[in-house]
C-alpha cells in the first residue's frame, strides 16, 4: 500500500492534467462539504493516510534483510547501524547467545 495525503493527491492530479480545474475545484475537501464528509469517512479507517503523513520509512522485510547481512558478514557493522538509526529500526538483536537453564533438586 502507498498511502498519501487526499489533498497532495488531488493537486498532482491537476498538475498532471488528469483532471481538469473544474473538477479538481470540485474535488476540494476544504470547500466541498460531500467531498469533505467523503474524506472524513475514509479517515476513520485505520488503513488510510489521507489527511497527514506517517513520517515513517520503511522497506518491506527489512529486519529480515538486517539479520541476513549482520549473519553473511559481506555489510560493515558501521552500514547496518546507520541503516538501523536511519529506519529508526528497534529490537533486532541477531546476536546467537547460547542459554543454558537447569533446575536442579536441593
Amino acid at each position: 500500500d502507498y498511502m498519501v495525503p487526499y489533498e497532495a493527491v488531488r493537486r498532482r492530479m491537476l498538475e498532471t492534467s488528469i483532471i481538469s480545474v473544474e473538477i479538481g475545484k470540485v474535488l476540494n475537501a476544504d470547500t466541498s462539504p460531500a467531498i469533505n464528509s467523503i474524506v472524513s469517512a475514509y479517515l476513520k479507517d485505520l488503513n488510510t493516510a489521507l489527511e497527514e503523513t506517517s513520517k515513517k520509512k520503511t522497506i518491506p522485510g527489512l529486519r529480515d534483510l538486517i539479520v541476513k547481512a549482520e549473519a553473511g558478514g559481506t555489510v560493515s557493522e558501521f552500514v547496518i547501524s546507520k541503516i538501523k538509526e536511519d529506519f529508526s529500526v528497534v529490537g533486532v538483536d541477531t546476536s546467537e547467545q547460547i542459554i543454558n537453564l537447569s533446575v536442579e533438586d536441593e
